[in-house]
């Protein structure tokens, strides 16, 4: 029992020893895909979209729980976490909340007995008539609360919650989780369809609909489109017998003489498109693809600008001067990067004339003799003879670390890793999850 009891004593003192010169814990424990755990404290991860239905950037946002520790008391569901006495929405507690009649509605929609809350916050309804109609929408007698939930991906959502007022709730119905009407109006998530007749009314898809009159994309009025005639195409086009449209854009006539090309471009009786643009710089005769959203010519590289939320062709980097260029050489290597024998690109952009040296590291960095590349721009002051990549973004030498190509300021650089979870850190501090 004696040598038991030392044995015990021993481990714990090592452990506190341990604890205070190593404070570093390379342990994590991902709970779900809103929480993890390390160094015994709870962290929530929010990603926030800047989304439409051409292009998707997400940012992630990671916050630590204050004043709780992970125990036996926990209980995680979805972006809810539950301790004995309190509820989080993320890192956010939702005050004065009635734990017992507590209910998750949606992913970000709950109730209890008192209130409806939206993420943390109470949502002004008349809370004792509330019902849930659908999945999508609810009620509380006198208005519709409207969950819209835009698809990004296989498994996330991104979801938001409207009002729809001024609804006749004796004849409205609702027609999918998009489309509801009532005796008046036509409903596109939370707005009006002006000028739609509730009774002609049909969906066509999720964005496209029409009645007897007109045809609509999304809320809008396709103007001058023949709802007799209507077809949709691809990337977004749409034609009847006389016009090419663009979502709820009219383009051009076509005269039975077009063609969609990869990518979205669009020609029309020998006209470049790039949706509503012409592109009038463009030598057809020698244009060509040669990889999604670049294209070139004989006299410039195009690059279609996929971080923009409009889609322009990029052809300000003109190669008319350049005699060293050679268009007919242009060639992909690998990922973004591209060559002509001459020159090394990033997409459509010079970063590098040294062929010989040049290597692609990874998806988003590359190296010559004398840099190193972020996604074609040069990391300023990092050690080229001593680096380490570390995940998609990161990459440090033994004085910094950089995030995207700028220094990150950390506390221990020398233990900035990536652990096996995905989270980054530097034993003292969280700082991205990939």
């Amino acid at each position: 029992m004696k040598k038991n009891y030392m044995l015990k004593l021993i481990v714990v003192l090592y452990y506190i020893i341990h604890k205070v010169l190593f404070p570093q814990d390379f342990e994590c424990d991902i709970l779900n895909r809103y929480f993890f755990k390390y160094n015994n404290k709870i962290y929530s991860v929010e990603t926030y979209n800047i989304f439409d239905e051409n292009f998707e950037k997400r940012k992630k946002i990671i916050k630590k729980l204050e004043n709780v520790s992970y125990d036996k008391f926990i209980k995680i569901k979805g972006k809810y976490l539950i301790t004995r006495n309190k509820i989080f929405y993320l890192e956010k507690e939702i005050e004065n909340i009635d734990l017992k009649s507590f209910e998750i509605l949606s992913d970000n929609l709950s109730k209890d007995k008192n209130n409806v809350y939206y993420e943390n916050k109470k949502v002004d309804v008349n809370s004792k008539n509330f019902r849930i109609i659908d999945k999508y929408h609810y009620t509380d007698g006198n208005i519709i609360l409207y969950l819209s939930q835009n698809m990004l991906g296989l498994r996330a959502t991104m979801e938001n919650l409207f009002y729809i007022y001024n609804v006749d709730l004796k004849s409205y119905n609702i027609i999918d989780r998009i489309y509801s009407k009532d005796k008046s109006n036509v409903f596109y998530e939370n707005e009006i369809i002006k000028g739609a007749d509730p009774n002609s009314f049909t969906k066509i898809n999720t964005k496209y609909s029409k009645d007897k009159n007109n045809v609509f994309y999304r809320d809008e009025i396709i103007k001058e489109a023949n709802p007799n005639n209507f077809e949709i195409l691809s990337n977004n086009y749409s034609r009847d017998n006389n016009w090419i449209f663009w979502k709820d854009y009219k383009i051009a006539k076509y005269n039975n003489k077009f063609k969609i090309l990869d990518n979205g471009l669009l020609l029309i009786n020998g006209i470049l498109y790039d949706i509503q643009t012409v592109v009038t710089k463009i030598d057809i005769k020698t244009f060509k693809k040669i990889d999604n959203y670049l294209w070139i010519d004989k006299t410039n590289v195009y690059y279609r600008n996929i971080d923009s939320n409009s889609i322009i062709i990029n052809d300000d980097m003109s190669i008319k001067n350049d005699l060293s260029f050679r268009w007919e050489k242009f060639k992909k290597l690998k990922y973004s990067y591209y060559t002509d024998g001459n020159s090394i690109y990033y997409n459509s952009n010079v970063i590098s004339k040294d062929i010989k040296g040049f290597k692609i590291l990874s998806k988003n960095f590359s190296k010559d003799a004398k840099n190193i590349y972020y996604k074609g721009k040069k990391i300023k002051e990092i050690d080229i003879n001593n680096f380490k990549i570390i995940g998609n973004d990161y990459i440090k030498d033994n004085k910094n670390v950089y995030f995207k190509g700028k220094k990150l300021k950390v506390t221990n650089v020398e233990n900035f890793q990536k652990l096996k979870c995905g989270l980054f850190v530097d034993g003292y501090n969280v700082y991205d999850i990939e």
